[in-house]
């Protein structure tokens, strides 16, 4: 009942404001509606700058706000185009007529003018709905229409409304909204409703290298958030967070979001694949493949005498266990060493020396550990470090770059099924690919 409600008192105010106006007001207020409503749209960038200065920098502010503001605007115009018409018309009746004829136009310029401010009350009531049908959708379907806020819970029931009593069809020839703000409030929904998904939404391409910004990652440090996006917590809580607050309001993340195919990133979330990223085989994450690892380097090295092998086999045992290789879809690339290990020299052994029996009697066997020596028990005793670069080329046939406090050195890949191989630091390693 909210939209029917709605059109009745509109309509009925616009009638009473059309009586107590007069024909020639009613007529341009009508004429000014039908102009703001064709010119909003090409109109609306033109107040972009408007909104950054009332405190609303994000891009969307700008996009949605922009054409409601040109509509008013350009109706505004020709209501004060509408004003100085009406003096000169009232000016000629009053003064230049006779008493008679005068009363009899003034009979028929207010009845006229009620009649056009219904024509009037039905364009606001379009407008109303057009607004609805617009930023309702999203309510709906995020399901802030059961939120505590009362104008989110409005927006959300008149959409609801809107769509029961048939008169979003009578508006869908003029919506305004692109393509891509439906697709967008579909996922929203999805992921609202599935919060099972965030993670893998996390580990979308674009997702992906995103995190790696400051900003992400405290989110993602943030144990209280996480667990409101993944529990049952309302999307205005969720809003409300400082971080989320803070991605929101930047507007160049909400400029690159918009820049997202959501076909593929709804394909994605349904799926777990990628239509528009799969030709690239290396994206994603990786975790470290030690029985590959060691009989790829085996078979590198298949001269390696067993004592030297010991130490190589412990170095990529221990120092490259729990390592993670990531390739980014704008050609970065990240290896990440488990925190224990990054940065980390060769650990090192006690050897116990011979020492003396109590009395001071030689002997062979020791009577206490003092160290005397340190043995590595890695091939390589020097610092190896988590680096970051660029990855190239096509499957199966990459180059890895990578980059750390040791130096910079690029490697030819392979990657064959689910697995890749590439060098790094003089060792072959082998990572598996990681499931999102």
């Amino acid at each position: 009942m909210i939209m029917w409600i709605t059109a009745l008192v509109l309509v009925a105010l616009t009638i009473g404001v059309g009586y107590r106006q007069g024909a020639t007001r009613a007529a341009f207020s009508f004429l000014g509606l039908l102009a703001g409503a064709m010119l909003a749209v090409p109109v609306g960038p033109m107040f972009d700058w408007f909104f950054p200065l009332i405190g609303f920098k994000q891009p969307m502010a700008a996009k949605f706000g922009g054409p409601i503001l040109a509509f008013f605007v350009v109706s505004w115009v020709f209501k004060a185009i509408g004003s100085f018409v009406h003096r000169k018309v009232d000016y000629f009746y009053r003064y230049q007529r006779d008493d008679a004829t005068r009363a009899v136009w003034e009979v028929m310029h207010r009845r006229v003018g009620a009649c056009v401010g219904a024509l009037n009350g039905t364009v606001y009531f379009l407008a109303f709905a057009l607004l609805v049908a617009v930023f309702g959708y999203f309510t709906i379907q995020t399901g802030a229409a059961e939120s505590n806020s009362k104008v989110l819970s409005f927006l959300g029931k008149s959409a609801e409304d809107l769509q029961r009593t048939g008169m979003d069809k009578a508006v869908a020839p003029f919506n305004p909204a692109a393509e891509k703000y439906f697709d967008f409030a579909d996922i929203a929904g999805l992921i609202f409703h599935n919060r099972a998904l965030v993670d893998r939404l996390y580990q979308y391409p674009v997702f992906a290298a995103m995190a790696e910004e400051p900003v992400y990652r405290e989110m993602g440090a943030d144990k209280e958030l996480q667990g409101m996006i993944k529990g049952q917590a309302s999307l205005n809580e969720i809003l409300a967070n400082p971080k989320v607050a803070e991605v929101v309001s930047n507007s160049d993340i909400a400029t690159r979001v918009l820049e997202l195919d959501f076909n593929d990133l709804r394909q994605y979330l349904e799926t777990g694949k990628s239509e528009k990223y799969a030709q690239e085989k290396i994206l994603g994450r990786w975790a470290y493949d030690e029985t590959s690892t060691l009989l790829l380097n085996k078979k590198l090295k298949p001269e390696v005498p067993a004592s030297r092998w010991f130490l190589m086999k412990n170095e990529l045992t221990q120092r490259f266990d729990n390592s993670v290789f990531t390739a980014f879809y704008d050609n970065k690339a990240k290896l990440v060493l488990a925190t224990n290990l990054d940065g980390k020299a060769s650990p090192l052994q006690a050897v116990p020396a011979r020492g003396l029996r109590p009395g001071g009697a030689p002997g062979a066997a020791p009577v206490a550990i003092t160290v005397t020596n340190f043995v590595p028990l890695w091939f390589f005793t020097n610092a190896t470090y988590s680096a970051l670069g660029k990855w190239s080329g096509t499957a199966p046939n990459y180059f890895v770059t990578l980059g750390n406090k040791n130096g910079t050195s690029t490697a030819e890949g392979k990657l064959l099924a689910d697995q890749m191989a590439f060098g790094f630091e003089g060792r072959a390693l082998v990572y598996r690919r990681i499931a999102d």
